[in-house]
């Protein structure tokens, strides 16, 4: 049963994740019924950060996880893809985390039900050839997509920085 569940959470966030892969433009229907855009996605590309790591993925992962806290957030789950059985999944290896703060979600939410798509926020440390990365939504991406205002913003700001000190 346990393993089922684990199978479960896997899947959301996959899902979850095949969603941020899709450049989705939310449209919305105007007081006069005429449809608008919910602020213009950004470009695909530009849609991810992605930082350089100084670090293997454990230590990397570790000063973030460190860095989340130490920033009041909490990490919901690391989930560790690859099996170190495998050379070739040793090599690829990589490890997903999961951010969240109940009271900023709660604030993100009501003021802007739709960014509700981006929580929980999620970072990705993985190897490419190597040199490690780590991935996640670009925050002035999220600010300008869903119209955020600094205040309410500050969650995916907090993420940003926190990656930032722990890639030092």
């Amino acid at each position: 049963m346990m393993r089922n569940g684990f199978r479960t959470v896997v899947g959301l966030v996959a899902c979850a994740m095949c969603v941020h892969a899709a450049n989705v433009r939310a449209v919305d229907t105007a007081i006069d019924g005429a449809p608008s855009i919910i602020g213009d996605s950004c470009d695909a590309e530009l849609d991810i950060t992605t930082r350089v790591s100084p670090h293997s993925v454990d230590e990397t992962v570790s000063r973030l996880q460190k860095s989340i806290q130490q920033a009041g957030l909490t990490v919901l789950i690391i989930v560790g893809q690859g099996n170190a059985t495998d050379p070739i999944a040793v090599e690829a290896q990589q490890q997903l985390m999961v951010l969240a703060d109940a009271r900023t979600r709660a604030l993100l939410t009501s003021a802007t039900p739709l960014v509700a798509l981006e929580l929980p926020m999620k970072m990705l440390v993985w190897r490419d050839g190597g040199v490690v990365k780590v991935s996640f939504k670009d925050v002035d991406c999220i600010r300008h997509r869903y119209d955020l205002t600094p205040q309410t913003g500050s969650f995916f700001e907090l993420v940003d920085s926190a990656a930032q000190r722990a890639l030092r």
